[in-house]
């Protein structure tokens, strides 16, 4: 399948959701794998701004001012609420608001944007170095721990939430962020990554200053789990984007480098790398969509080829991508098995509109 053909698809799929949920004060967030309906939300989630996000990716590409309604709507609908204090603010407004802002250029926009920013930054503990999860993250994960909650490192942060301060430090020069963002980056390194360039999901830090690295998804506290994988490479490779200090190129190098030495043969990425019972395509999407970051700032070949074989394994396989929509991804562990999400169906638009617009297609 060409790539445009997978996006003129994944537009058909993502349009006729939006039209679904236009007028119910709820969003789509995963589907349920025995139902196969939509699971939607309240505004509480940190899935939730991936709809506008995907909106306004198809917009930019395709140009129709009916979606630019849509993701404007919907927009004005996520920012009516009051989210979580968390370490996912960034995941709730990076694709949301500020995806809206370089669209309109809105100066309301712009001043919500900055009290986000201001709100994930009040998070940051100078003590520990990092911006922990914090403890609102049980509105939507009611199962966790929140006094864990505020001593809690967690890879997911380097996705979004440093991505979105980094982008508002560059576009309206608020440098009260860059210590945050670069010994946040660098915690996240001396406690989570390992020699092999494989990656912890978390770690917590007790009263006494112990560290303790687990998992609250994947296969054990020592594997790695494969989006968790992904989130790390993308994440550096946008802060080395935005701040342009070589040790993140570095960190996402190696993390590339340990990703790209364990696809599958098949190239369907699995749950989890130590555990080769579950596959997860998410992983596949938000790792190429990574691996383009690469490519982009260091013009080196490996990475561009391995993020289209990550791509043309998904779009070729109707297991895994068919009426529009990326299947057989994971939402959690114990939950969203066999799902599909709004993230990857997100990620996968952001993957199929940068390698159309760079000339390549099958």
């Amino acid at each position: 399948m060409k790539f445009r053909t997978a996006l003129e698809e994944l537009k058909s799929n993502i349009v006729n959701l939006a039209y679904e949920y236009r007028e119910k004060n709820e969003f789509p967030i995963y589907t349920d794998e025995r139902k196969g309906s939509w699971t939607t939300s309240n505004g509480q989630h940190w899935m939730e701004g991936f709809l506008v996000g995907i909106l306004w990716n198809l917009y930019s590409f395709f140009r129709d001012e009916k979606i630019k309604k849509l993701a404007l709507e919907y927009n004005s609908k996520l920012l009516e609420i009051e989210g979580p204090l968390s370490h996912d603010i960034g995941f709730r407004v990076y694709y949301s608001a500020v995806k809206s802002w370089e669209n309109t250029y809105s100066n309301d926009l712009k001043k919500k944007i900055i009290t986000y920013a201001d709100k994930l930054a009040s998070l940051f503990r100078e003590d520990l170095g990092f911006i922990p999860v914090g403890e609102e993250f049980v509105t939507y994960f009611p199962g966790e721990n929140k006094e864990i909650a505020k001593s809690e490192l967690i890879i997911d942060t380097m996705m979004a939430s440093l991505p979105f301060l980094s982008w508002v430090l560059t576009n309206f020069d608020i440098n009260y962020y860059k210590n945050i963002i670069i010994m946040h980056a660098h915690k996240t390194f001396d406690l989570l990554v390992r020699n092999d360039g494989s990656t912890y999901q978390a770690a917590y830090i007790d009263d006494n200053l112990e560290v303790f690295k687990h998992t609250h998804q994947g296969y054990s506290n020592e594997s790695c789990w494969s989006r968790g994988q992904t989130w790390g490479i993308y994440g550096y490779s946008l802060i080395y984007s935005y701040l342009k200090k070589e040790i993140f190129l570095k960190i996402a190098r190696k993390l590339a480098s340990f990703l790209m030495k364990n696809i599958p043969e098949d190239k369907i990425m699995y749950y989890d790398f130590q555990d080769t019972t579950e596959k997860d395509s998410s992983s596949n999407v938000i790792g190429a969509s990574a691996l383009i970051n690469l490519y982009r700032e260091t013009y080196e070949i490996e990475y561009l080829r391995n993020a289209v074989e990550l791509i043309r394994a998904i779009i070729n396989n109707k297991e895994y991508f068919r009426e529009g929509g990326l299947k057989h991804t994971r939402y959690r562990k114990d939950q969203g098995r066999d799902s599909e999400t709004m993230f990857g169906d997100y990620y996968l638009s952001e993957v199929l509109i940068n390698l159309i617009k760079m000339g390549i297609e099958e």
